[in-house]
């Protein structure tokens, strides 16, 4: 819309409905306006919306019972009311502000893309199942929980929660991938985060029991608790802030932790069972390309020569993978926690283990038997 004067006289907009796609309503800085008032609300419209760098809002129930929504564009886009378009909501650039529990309709939330925010203007409950193809960031003033399923989807994605209040998760799958990977949800930002169902493995038709290996990486400088129990099969990654076990299921039974920081706190009272205690493993992938020009020279019949430039490139992976020490707290709460660790590998120099809270109520930490004396050393 390039002026105010662009949809003068319209009387409905129509989304193209029984179409998958559909056209995109775009909106600019020389017209913004809440066109929602005229938007058709016949079955199977698939509202689009491109900010295009403005901000609106759509103050107009969106009415379509089959229709799906798709915001796109930087800028904010307000929905400060329930929606009823039942096929799912899309967010593929910029802000939605969500003004109303019902604001996403009923259907599938797709986070489409990296770098979008999602902003509570009041206590936000999302009834909804939330699909992570993208790692967004929560702002605002007011808390936000997902009360539906949360899937890691497409590969390693993450919450950036700085609203306050925090985020609530109920249950997370950590992929759903039909090419059988497994996928890592972690957890950065400001705010403190609670997930009250299990994390598990997501699943699919070659894995209907789960894909092993999905895992948790926290860098959070504030609190995450685990309240469910937890059956995900990768590694437990805690590098900053505090991560809270309330029960002895909250810690997949005999799963793997890489402690490089923070203090994993073990709440509740019972014994806890790590396979493995390591620091953590980055494995980083550089692709360097490299011009390589030679010079040939041709001899045609007649005996004259031409000369040819030939170019070609070289491209060459390189992948580094490093070690970090172990590091951080396990810190057995005042309830009497149990921890019980089979091995312990990949102990760098520098490595530093801190116990909290040894020997109250009877709490204690139990390792393997093999530890060297300078690892011995390390534990304080």
């Amino acid at each position: 819309l390039s002026n105010q004067h662009a949809l003068r006289g319209v009387t409905q907009i129509l989304f193209n409905g029984n179409s998958t796609n559909g056209g995109t309503l775009g909106l600019t800085a020389s017209n913004n306006a809440d066109y929602s008032a005229i938007f058709s609300s016949a079955d199977l419209q698939n509202y689009r919306v491109d900010t295009g760098g403005s901000d609106s809002t759509l103050a107009t129930s969106l009415g379509s019972t089959n229709g799906t929504f798709y915001k796109s564009g930087l800028g904010t886009l307000t929905l400060p009311v329930a929606n009823l378009f039942s096929g799912g909501a899309t967010l593929a650039g910029g802000r939605l502000a969500l003004g109303h529990n019902q604001a996403l309709g009923t259907g599938e939330f797709l986070v489409d893309q990296s770098g979008v925010e999602i902003e509570a203007l009041v206590p936000l409950t999302l009834g909804q199942d939330v699909r992570l193809s993208g790692s967004p960031t929560l702002v605002g003033n007011q808390p936000i929980t997902i009360s539906g399923v949360t899937r890691v989807s497409g590969g390693n994605r993450a919450f950036y929660p700085s609203n306050l209040g925090g985020l609530t998760l109920n249950r997370v799958e950590l992929s759903t991938s039909p090419s059988n990977n497994a996928y890592r949800l972690v957890i950065y930002g400001t705010s403190p985060v609670v997930v009250n169902g299990p994390i598990v493995d997501g699943t699919n038709a070659t894995y209907p029991n789960g894909i092993p290996g999905g895992h948790f990486r926290m860098s959070n400088p504030s609190t995450v608790t685990f309240r469910g129990t937890n059956t995900y099969t990768g590694p437990t990654w805690l590098e900053a802030g505090t991560l809270v076990m309330e029960t002895t299921n909250s810690l997949p039974s005999n799963g793997d932790l890489r402690l490089n920081g923070g203090i994993l706190r073990l709440a509740g009272a019972g014994t806890y069972r790590v396979g493995n205690l390591s620091g953590g493993v980055d494995t980083n992938t550089s692709v360097v390309t490299n011009e390589i020009v030679t010079n040939e020279v041709y001899t045609y019949p007649d005996g004259s020569t031409a000369n040819f430039s030939i170019t070609n490139f070289v491209v060459t992976t390189n992948t580094n993978t490093a070690t970090n020490p172990i590091g951080g707290t396990i810190d057995l709460g005042s309830l009497g926690a149990t921890l019980r660790v089979t091995s312990m590998s990949n102990w760098a120099t520098n490595s530093i283990l801190t116990i909290a809270n040894h020997g109250v109520n009877g709490s204690a930490v139990y390792l393997p038997t093999n530890l060297t004396a300078e690892q011995v050393a390390a534990i304080r």
